[in-house]
């Protein structure tokens, strides 16, 4: 009986639920948060595919109500036969077809969206400047063009025929990196669909880790075409992919084992820059916001749909029944006021302009509105619009 519960033991340390274990020990002891085994549907295949390791770190912004979310996507492969080795040659760091720091994300919160879609330099920006995080896009003079798995001889007979080490499928590199990056993709889509975000704003990052229990190596490509190899403990694999109908870079952070810990330090400074860099656009997103069209295109739909409502609920004290209703804005900057501009044809006349000016109370309410949904608290108008204002 000892015999056979040892030869389980055995059989399960050679398997690679230990490493995924270990990988959730450190991930706990760094403060993550960790979802083992997550699975989802392979876009192309329509096959299901599983996520050794999703972790993730939350920083909530109390006073604004979003959660700031930084994601590691991880895959867990362990081989002691298999040497997995990365042929790198020299970069060109002016090559404009790549994309040397992808960024990827999704958040429920359009102010957000907007803001990152348009001023996505502001956080490369911040990275590049961080003395930890400038680190995960960092390739030296190196980038790595493929990939190969490597073996040693089963036996003598293999060893005469194939030599000390010979070339083997690529179906552990190429999944970890498949399933990591497919996974960011249905992640995407999974975290905005997963919750109503009614009461909580979210905004969700995603970074790629391979963790290999083996050796690795890297083979090096000069000018000359001479191979130059080297026994290595990370490495980062910078690509182009199109997942889902979409052409995208993402990088794969390639790491042994014994080094895992070093390099979630890196993480943990991400995900504290992260909540430093992203949550200020919350902010700046209100900064003179009515001087920018397409930001207040952004939000505008909200206050329209509930000004109005509050439009027809006035004008009925003076029975006028407003059916169809629509409202734009105009801002003069000589003396700084905001004009609401209100359109329904041949219904609105001055007189009712002019009422909806002197209500005290509708004003009152116009402007709580206008502070909650703009931060705006100078003054405003209502006047007539043109239906091509």
């Amino acid at each position: 009986m000892n015999k056979i519960l040892q030869d389980i033991k055995s059989a399960i340390g050679r398997s690679g639920f230990p490493l995924e274990h270990y990988i959730g020990l450190v991930l706990k002891q760094h403060g993550w948060q960790i979802i083992t085994n997550r699975n989802y549907i392979d876009d192309v295949k329509g096959i299901e595919r599983e996520i050794d390791v999703l972790a993730y770190k939350i920083y909530t912004d109390k006073v604004e109500n979003i959660d700031y979310v930084t994601t590691l996507i991880i895959s867990c492969k362990k081989n002691d036969k298999q040497k997995w080795s990365f042929l790198t040659k020299n970069i060109d760091k002016d090559d404009c077809n790549i994309n040397f720091m992808p960024f990827h994300y999704c958040s429920s919160d359009k102010r957000l969206r907007y803001m990152t879609d348009n001023h996505l330099d502001i956080i490369i920006d911040a990275y590049k400047r961080h003395k930890d995080v400038k680190s995960l896009y960092e390739y030296g003079n190196k980038m790595v063009f493929a990939y190969q798995q490597l073996m040693e001889p089963a036996n003598e007979n293999e060893r005469k025929q194939k030599g000390e080490i010979f070339i083997a499928k690529n179906e552990d590199i190429y999944n970890s990196i498949s399933t990591t990056i497919k996974a960011i993709s249905n992640e995407k889509k999974s975290r905005l669909e997963a919750y109503d975000y009614t009461d909580k704003q979210r905004y969700y990052t995603f970074n790629a880790i391979s963790v290999f229990e083996g050796d690795m190596f890297e083979a090096h490509f000069d000018s000359n075409n001479a191979i130059n190899v080297k026994s290595i403990s990370s490495i980062k694999y910078l690509n182009r992919h199109i997942v889902d109908n979409l052409d995208d870079f993402y990088i794969v952070h390639f790491v042994n084992k014994n080094m895992f810990d070093e390099l979630l330090n890196v993480f943990d400074s991400l995900h504290e820059e992260n909540a430093r860099t992203i949550s200020r656009y919350i902010y700046t997103f209100y900064e003179n916001i009515f001087e920018d069209e397409k930001k207040v295109r952004v939000i505008w739909d909200i206050f329209e749909s509930r000004l109005i409502q509050l439009i027809r609920a006035y004008l009925s004290i003076i029975n006028k029944d407003v059916k169809s209703l629509s409202c734009i804005y105009h801002t003069w900057q000589e003396e700084p006021f905001l004009e609401i501009c209100l359109y329904s044809p041949l219904t609105l006349s001055k007189e009712d302009i002019a009422f909806l000016n002197n209500f005290e109370d509708l004003t009152s309410m116009t402007s709580r509105l206008l502070k909650e949904i703009f931060r705006y608290n100078g003054k405003f108008i209502f006047d007539i619009g043109l239906p091509f204002y």
